[in-house]
Protein backbone atom coordinates (compact mmCIF):
# COMPACT_ATOMS: atom_id res chain seq x y z
CA UNK A 1 0.00 0.00 0.00
CA UNK A 2 1.28 3.50 -0.87
CA UNK A 3 0.06 6.70 0.74
CA UNK A 4 1.19 10.09 -0.59
CA UNK A 5 0.61 13.37 1.17
CA UNK A 6 1.61 16.74 -0.18
CA UNK A 7 2.16 19.60 2.21
CA UNK A 8 2.26 23.17 0.96
CA UNK A 9 3.86 25.84 3.15
CA UNK A 10 3.12 29.47 2.35
CA UNK A 11 4.60 32.61 3.84
CA UNK A 12 3.52 36.06 2.67
CA UNK A 13 5.02 39.30 4.00
CA UNK A 14 2.83 42.35 3.24
CA UNK A 15 4.19 45.89 2.74
CA UNK A 16 2.71 49.17 1.52
CA UNK A 17 -0.25 49.07 -0.83
CA UNK A 18 0.76 49.02 -4.50
CA UNK A 19 -1.53 49.16 -7.49
CA UNK A 20 -0.61 49.55 -11.14
CA UNK A 21 -3.09 49.60 -13.98
CA UNK A 22 -2.12 47.56 -16.99
CA UNK A 23 -2.92 48.91 -20.43
CA UNK A 24 -5.96 47.16 -21.86
CA UNK A 25 -6.46 46.34 -25.51
CA UNK A 26 -8.77 48.83 -27.25
CA UNK A 27 -12.25 47.43 -27.84
CA UNK A 28 -15.00 48.68 -30.13
CA UNK A 29 -17.69 50.66 -28.35
CA UNK A 30 -20.21 48.36 -30.04
CA UNK A 31 -18.86 45.42 -28.03
CA UNK A 32 -19.11 47.28 -24.71
CA UNK A 33 -22.63 48.72 -24.81
CA UNK A 34 -26.24 47.91 -25.62
CA UNK A 35 -28.33 50.48 -27.48
CA UNK A 36 -31.46 51.51 -25.62
CA UNK A 37 -34.55 49.68 -26.84
CA UNK A 38 -32.71 47.03 -28.85
CA UNK A 39 -33.04 44.18 -26.37
CA UNK A 40 -33.93 40.91 -28.14
CA UNK A 41 -37.16 39.07 -27.42
CA UNK A 42 -36.86 35.53 -26.08
CA UNK A 43 -39.47 33.25 -27.62
CA UNK A 44 -40.45 29.69 -26.81
CA UNK A 45 -43.01 27.05 -27.64
CA UNK A 46 -43.99 23.40 -27.34
CA UNK A 47 -43.47 20.98 -30.20
CA UNK A 48 -43.10 17.40 -31.34
CA UNK A 49 -40.06 15.80 -32.94
CA UNK A 50 -40.93 12.88 -35.20
CA UNK A 51 -38.94 10.34 -37.18
CA UNK A 52 -36.82 9.05 -34.30
CA UNK A 53 -35.39 5.55 -34.43
CA UNK A 54 -37.17 4.19 -31.37
CA UNK A 55 -35.52 6.75 -29.07
CA UNK A 56 -38.60 8.87 -28.37
CA UNK A 57 -40.74 9.21 -25.24
CA UNK A 58 -42.04 6.15 -23.43
CA UNK A 59 -45.55 5.28 -22.30
CA UNK A 60 -45.08 7.12 -19.02
CA UNK A 61 -44.97 10.50 -20.83
CA UNK A 62 -48.72 10.97 -21.19
CA UNK A 63 -48.61 14.48 -22.70
CA UNK A 64 -46.70 13.16 -25.73
CA UNK A 65 -49.47 10.66 -26.49
CA UNK A 66 -52.09 13.35 -25.87
CA UNK A 67 -50.33 15.70 -28.30
CA UNK A 68 -50.22 13.00 -30.98
CA UNK A 69 -53.92 12.23 -30.54
CA UNK A 70 -54.82 15.94 -30.76
CA UNK A 71 -52.73 16.27 -33.92
CA UNK A 72 -54.34 13.24 -35.55
CA UNK A 73 -57.84 14.39 -34.60
CA UNK A 74 -57.27 17.70 -36.41
CA UNK A 75 -56.49 15.57 -39.47
CA UNK A 76 -59.67 13.55 -39.11
CA UNK A 77 -58.14 10.47 -37.47
CA UNK A 78 -59.23 9.03 -34.14
CA UNK A 79 -56.81 6.80 -32.26
CA UNK A 80 -57.45 5.38 -28.79
CA UNK A 81 -54.78 5.85 -26.18
CA UNK A 82 -54.35 2.11 -25.50
CA UNK A 83 -53.36 1.52 -29.12
CA UNK A 84 -50.92 4.39 -29.40
CA UNK A 85 -47.19 3.65 -29.36
CA UNK A 86 -44.96 6.68 -29.83
CA UNK A 87 -41.33 5.62 -29.44
CA UNK A 88 -40.54 7.53 -32.63
CA UNK A 89 -41.93 10.81 -31.24
CA UNK A 90 -40.61 13.11 -28.49
CA UNK A 91 -42.05 16.17 -26.77
CA UNK A 92 -39.68 19.14 -26.91
CA UNK A 93 -39.41 22.79 -25.99
CA UNK A 94 -38.37 25.12 -28.80
CA UNK A 95 -36.56 28.34 -27.88
CA UNK A 96 -35.06 31.20 -29.86
CA UNK A 97 -34.13 34.87 -29.84
CA UNK A 98 -35.57 37.58 -32.11
CA UNK A 99 -33.89 40.96 -32.40
CA UNK A 100 -35.71 44.21 -33.22
CA UNK A 101 -33.97 44.20 -36.61
CA UNK A 102 -35.61 40.91 -37.68
CA UNK A 103 -38.56 41.77 -39.89
CA UNK A 104 -41.49 39.55 -40.91
CA UNK A 105 -40.24 36.73 -43.12
CA UNK A 106 -36.73 36.68 -41.63
CA UNK A 107 -35.28 33.32 -40.61
CA UNK A 108 -33.57 32.68 -37.26
CA UNK A 109 -32.09 29.62 -35.59
CA UNK A 110 -33.94 27.77 -32.82
CA UNK A 111 -32.86 25.34 -30.11
CA UNK A 112 -34.83 22.14 -29.45
CA UNK A 113 -34.61 20.30 -26.11
CA UNK A 114 -36.38 17.16 -24.93
CA UNK A 115 -38.74 17.50 -21.96
CA UNK A 116 -39.69 13.82 -21.71
CA UNK A 117 -37.63 10.66 -21.35
CA UNK A 118 -36.45 10.44 -24.96
CA UNK A 119 -32.93 9.05 -25.18
CA UNK A 120 -31.96 10.75 -28.45
CA UNK A 121 -33.28 13.34 -30.91
CA UNK A 122 -30.78 12.40 -33.62
CA UNK A 123 -32.39 12.18 -37.05
CA UNK A 124 -35.61 13.83 -35.89
CA UNK A 125 -37.80 16.39 -37.62
CA UNK A 126 -39.48 19.23 -35.73
CA UNK A 127 -43.15 19.62 -36.59
CA UNK A 128 -44.65 23.07 -37.04
CA UNK A 129 -44.52 24.85 -33.66
CA UNK A 130 -45.66 28.27 -32.51
CA UNK A 131 -43.14 30.52 -30.76
CA UNK A 132 -44.49 33.17 -28.41
CA UNK A 133 -42.84 35.80 -26.26
CA UNK A 134 -43.39 36.67 -22.58
CA UNK A 135 -46.23 38.95 -23.67
CA UNK A 136 -48.07 36.06 -25.33
CA UNK A 137 -47.65 37.48 -28.83
CA UNK A 138 -47.05 34.97 -31.63
CA UNK A 139 -43.69 36.07 -33.05
CA UNK A 140 -42.67 33.09 -35.19
CA UNK A 141 -43.33 29.54 -36.29
CA UNK A 142 -40.62 26.88 -36.49
CA UNK A 143 -40.17 23.62 -38.39
CA UNK A 144 -37.26 21.66 -39.82
CA UNK A 145 -34.69 18.91 -39.44
CA UNK A 146 -32.61 18.77 -36.27
CA UNK A 147 -28.84 19.03 -36.13
CA UNK A 148 -27.76 17.25 -32.95
CA UNK A 149 -23.98 17.20 -33.36
CA UNK A 150 -23.46 13.89 -31.57
CA UNK A 151 -24.49 10.26 -31.40
CA UNK A 152 -25.56 7.65 -28.88
CA UNK A 153 -25.47 3.96 -29.84
CA UNK A 154 -26.22 1.04 -27.51
CA UNK A 155 -26.71 -2.71 -27.78
CA UNK A 156 -29.05 -5.09 -25.99
CA UNK A 157 -26.07 -6.51 -24.12
CA UNK A 158 -25.41 -3.16 -22.45
CA UNK A 159 -22.54 -1.81 -24.56
CA UNK A 160 -22.86 1.90 -25.28
CA UNK A 161 -20.90 4.63 -27.03
CA UNK A 162 -21.89 8.30 -26.91
CA UNK A 163 -20.50 11.64 -28.01
CA UNK A 164 -21.96 14.94 -26.80
CA UNK A 165 -25.57 15.31 -25.69
CA UNK A 166 -28.20 14.00 -28.07
CA UNK A 167 -31.34 15.08 -26.19
CA UNK A 168 -31.03 18.63 -27.50
CA UNK A 169 -30.36 20.00 -30.95
CA UNK A 170 -30.65 22.98 -33.24
CA UNK A 171 -32.62 23.82 -36.37
CA UNK A 172 -30.60 26.30 -38.44
CA UNK A 173 -32.91 29.03 -39.77
CA UNK A 174 -35.77 26.92 -38.48
CA UNK A 175 -38.04 29.76 -37.39
CA UNK A 176 -39.78 32.27 -39.66
CA UNK A 177 -40.68 35.65 -38.16
CA UNK A 178 -44.38 36.50 -38.28
CA UNK A 179 -44.45 39.54 -35.98
CA UNK A 180 -41.34 41.68 -35.52
CA UNK A 181 -40.59 43.17 -32.09
CA UNK A 182 -41.59 46.80 -31.83
CA UNK A 183 -38.77 49.35 -32.06
CA UNK A 184 -39.33 53.08 -32.41
CA UNK A 185 -36.38 55.06 -33.72
CA UNK A 186 -35.68 57.76 -31.11
CA UNK A 187 -35.69 61.39 -32.23
CA UNK A 188 -34.19 62.99 -29.12
CA UNK A 189 -31.85 61.23 -26.71
CA UNK A 190 -30.59 57.67 -27.09
CA UNK A 191 -28.77 55.93 -24.24
CA UNK A 192 -25.95 53.43 -24.43
CA UNK A 193 -25.97 50.97 -21.52
CA UNK A 194 -22.59 49.53 -20.55
CA UNK A 195 -22.47 45.75 -20.25
CA UNK A 196 -19.90 46.15 -17.43
CA UNK A 197 -20.67 49.43 -15.62
CA UNK A 198 -17.60 51.52 -14.84
CA UNK A 199 -17.18 55.28 -14.45
CA UNK A 200 -13.85 55.32 -16.25
CA UNK A 201 -15.12 53.32 -19.21
CA UNK A 202 -18.28 55.43 -19.61
CA UNK A 203 -16.21 58.64 -19.51
CA UNK A 204 -13.79 57.32 -22.13
CA UNK A 205 -16.66 56.26 -24.40
CA UNK A 206 -18.22 59.72 -24.16
CA UNK A 207 -14.89 61.42 -24.88
CA UNK A 208 -14.10 59.13 -27.82
CA UNK A 209 -17.50 59.72 -29.45
CA UNK A 210 -17.19 63.45 -28.92
CA UNK A 211 -13.79 63.41 -30.60
CA UNK A 212 -15.16 61.43 -33.54
CA UNK A 213 -17.94 63.98 -34.07
CA UNK A 214 -15.52 66.91 -33.58
CA UNK A 215 -16.97 67.93 -30.24
CA UNK A 216 -20.58 69.04 -30.89
CA UNK A 217 -21.34 68.53 -27.18
CA UNK A 218 -23.83 65.78 -27.96
CA UNK A 219 -22.38 62.98 -25.81
CA UNK A 220 -22.12 62.80 -22.02
CA UNK A 221 -21.49 60.11 -19.43
CA UNK A 222 -24.57 60.01 -17.21
CA UNK A 223 -23.21 57.48 -14.69
CA UNK A 224 -21.15 54.30 -14.54
CA UNK A 225 -23.59 52.37 -16.67
CA UNK A 226 -25.09 54.89 -19.10
CA UNK A 227 -23.92 57.26 -21.83
CA UNK A 228 -26.37 59.74 -23.39
CA UNK A 229 -26.26 60.86 -27.03
CA UNK A 230 -28.23 63.95 -28.06
CA UNK A 231 -29.24 63.04 -31.62
CA UNK A 232 -30.43 66.56 -32.63
CA UNK A 233 -26.91 67.91 -32.00
CA UNK A 234 -25.16 65.43 -34.29
CA UNK A 235 -23.98 66.39 -37.79
CA UNK A 236 -26.78 64.21 -39.27
CA UNK A 237 -29.54 64.45 -36.63
CA UNK A 238 -32.11 62.50 -38.65
CA UNK A 239 -29.83 59.59 -39.59
CA UNK A 240 -30.10 57.21 -36.64
CA UNK A 241 -28.43 54.31 -38.50
CA UNK A 242 -25.41 56.45 -39.41
CA UNK A 243 -25.05 57.63 -35.81
CA UNK A 244 -25.11 54.08 -34.43
CA UNK A 245 -22.66 52.84 -37.08
CA UNK A 246 -20.04 55.03 -35.41
CA UNK A 247 -19.99 52.50 -32.57
CA UNK A 248 -18.19 50.13 -34.96
CA UNK A 249 -15.49 52.69 -35.79
CA UNK A 250 -14.64 54.08 -32.34
CA UNK A 251 -12.58 52.02 -29.87
CA UNK A 252 -11.70 52.67 -26.23
CA UNK A 253 -9.68 50.94 -23.55
CA UNK A 254 -12.17 49.38 -21.09
CA UNK A 255 -11.41 49.33 -17.40
CA UNK A 256 -10.32 45.84 -16.36
CA UNK A 257 -11.13 44.90 -12.80
CA UNK A 258 -8.39 43.34 -10.71
CA UNK A 259 -10.19 40.04 -10.18
CA UNK A 260 -9.35 36.38 -9.75
CA UNK A 261 -11.91 33.66 -10.54
CA UNK A 262 -11.39 30.21 -9.03
CA UNK A 263 -13.23 26.97 -9.72
CA UNK A 264 -11.97 24.42 -7.21
CA UNK A 265 -14.10 21.62 -8.68
CA UNK A 266 -12.18 21.71 -11.95
CA UNK A 267 -8.91 23.18 -10.70
CA UNK A 268 -9.32 26.30 -12.87
CA UNK A 269 -7.82 29.67 -11.96
CA UNK A 270 -8.18 32.80 -14.11
CA UNK A 271 -6.42 36.02 -13.07
CA UNK A 272 -6.66 39.41 -14.75
CA UNK A 273 -3.52 40.79 -16.35
CA UNK A 274 -3.58 44.05 -14.37
CA UNK A 275 -3.16 42.40 -10.97
CA UNK A 276 0.00 43.50 -9.12
CA UNK A 277 1.25 41.91 -5.92
CA UNK A 278 2.73 43.48 -2.84
CA UNK A 279 6.20 42.25 -1.79
CA UNK A 280 5.89 38.62 -0.71
CA UNK A 281 7.85 35.41 -0.23
CA UNK A 282 6.36 32.07 -1.25
CA UNK A 283 7.77 28.70 -0.20
CA UNK A 284 6.66 25.35 -1.55
CA UNK A 285 7.82 21.88 -0.52
CA UNK A 286 6.73 18.26 -0.95
CA UNK A 287 6.58 15.44 1.56
CA UNK A 288 5.85 11.88 0.42
CA UNK A 289 5.11 9.17 3.01
CA UNK A 290 5.25 5.49 2.00
CA UNK A 291 3.78 2.52 3.83
CA UNK A 292 4.69 -0.77 2.12
CA UNK A 293 3.70 -4.33 2.96
CA UNK A 294 5.61 -7.40 1.66
CA UNK A 295 3.83 -10.74 2.16
CA UNK A 296 5.92 -13.89 2.79
CA UNK A 297 5.23 -17.54 3.62
CA UNK A 298 6.98 -19.52 6.40
CA UNK A 299 7.31 -23.19 5.45
CA UNK A 300 8.15 -26.02 7.96
CA UNK A 301 11.16 -28.27 7.43
CA UNK A 302 10.76 -31.13 4.91
CA UNK A 303 8.94 -34.23 6.24
CA UNK A 304 7.99 -32.38 9.45
CA UNK A 305 5.00 -33.80 11.33
CA UNK A 306 4.37 -30.74 13.53
CA UNK A 307 5.19 -27.80 11.26
CA UNK A 308 2.45 -25.54 9.89
CA UNK A 309 2.66 -23.27 6.86
CA UNK A 310 2.17 -19.68 8.05
CA UNK A 311 1.74 -16.41 6.13
CA UNK A 312 3.99 -13.63 7.40
CA UNK A 313 3.40 -9.94 6.65
CA UNK A 314 6.46 -7.65 6.74
CA UNK A 315 5.61 -3.95 6.85
CA UNK A 316 7.98 -1.03 6.36
CA UNK A 317 7.50 2.71 6.62
CA UNK A 318 9.64 5.31 4.88
CA UNK A 319 9.48 8.85 3.65
CA UNK A 320 11.28 11.25 1.38
CA UNK A 321 10.95 14.98 1.28
CA UNK A 322 11.30 16.59 -2.10
CA UNK A 323 13.51 19.59 -2.47
CA UNK A 324 11.44 22.68 -1.82
CA UNK A 325 11.97 26.13 -3.25
CA UNK A 326 11.52 29.73 -2.21
CA UNK A 327 10.50 32.54 -4.55
CA UNK A 328 10.85 36.18 -3.56
CA UNK A 329 8.35 38.45 -5.28
CA UNK A 330 8.92 42.21 -5.62
CA UNK A 331 6.03 44.64 -5.67
CA UNK A 332 6.06 44.85 -9.48
CA UNK A 333 5.25 41.16 -9.85
CA UNK A 334 2.09 40.41 -11.83
CA UNK A 335 -0.18 37.40 -11.45
CA UNK A 336 1.24 35.96 -14.66
CA UNK A 337 4.82 36.28 -13.38
CA UNK A 338 3.81 34.66 -10.09
CA UNK A 339 2.27 31.68 -11.90
CA UNK A 340 5.42 31.31 -14.04
CA UNK A 341 7.66 31.39 -10.96
CA UNK A 342 5.55 28.83 -9.11
CA UNK A 343 5.47 26.53 -12.14
CA UNK A 344 9.26 26.56 -12.04
CA UNK A 345 8.98 25.04 -8.55
CA UNK A 346 6.78 22.24 -9.89
CA UNK A 347 3.59 23.57 -8.29
CA UNK A 348 0.47 21.83 -9.57
CA UNK A 349 -2.50 23.91 -10.80
CA UNK A 350 -4.59 23.05 -7.74
CA UNK A 351 -1.72 24.17 -5.50
CA UNK A 352 -1.69 27.47 -7.37
CA UNK A 353 -5.26 28.00 -6.20
CA UNK A 354 -4.24 27.47 -2.57
CA UNK A 355 -1.29 29.84 -2.96
CA UNK A 356 -3.40 32.62 -4.46
CA UNK A 357 -5.97 32.21 -1.68
CA UNK A 358 -3.24 32.41 0.96
CA UNK A 359 -1.75 35.53 -0.64
CA UNK A 360 -5.21 37.11 -0.62
CA UNK A 361 -5.70 36.30 3.08
CA UNK A 362 -2.26 37.73 3.90
CA UNK A 363 -3.09 41.02 2.17
CA UNK A 364 -0.45 40.63 -0.52
CA UNK A 365 -2.96 40.23 -3.35
CA UNK A 366 -5.04 43.44 -3.86
CA UNK A 367 -7.74 41.94 -6.06
CA UNK A 368 -11.27 40.68 -5.77
CA UNK A 369 -11.60 36.92 -5.62
CA UNK A 370 -14.64 34.98 -6.81
CA UNK A 371 -15.02 31.25 -6.20
CA UNK A 372 -17.40 29.40 -8.49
Amino acid sequence: MRLSTRLTVLTALAAVVFAAAAGATPVRVKDLVTIEGTDPVEVYGYGLVIGLNGTGDGRSITYTRQSIMNLLERMGLTVSDDRLRAKNVASVMVTGTISPWDGPGSLVDVNVSSIGDATSLAGGFLLLSELRGPDGVLYATSQGSLSVGGFDFSTYSGARVRRNYVTSGRVPEGARIITAPQFDVPAGVVHLFLDEPDFGTSSRIAAALETHWNGPGAVSAVDAGKVAIQLPQLPAPNDFASAMSVLDDVSVEPAVMAKIVINERTGTLVAGGNIRLQPATVSHGNLNVRVEAANAVSQPAPFSDTGVTTAVQNQSVGFDEGRGGVVSLPSTTSADELATALNALGVAPRDLIAIFQALKEAGALPAKMEIL
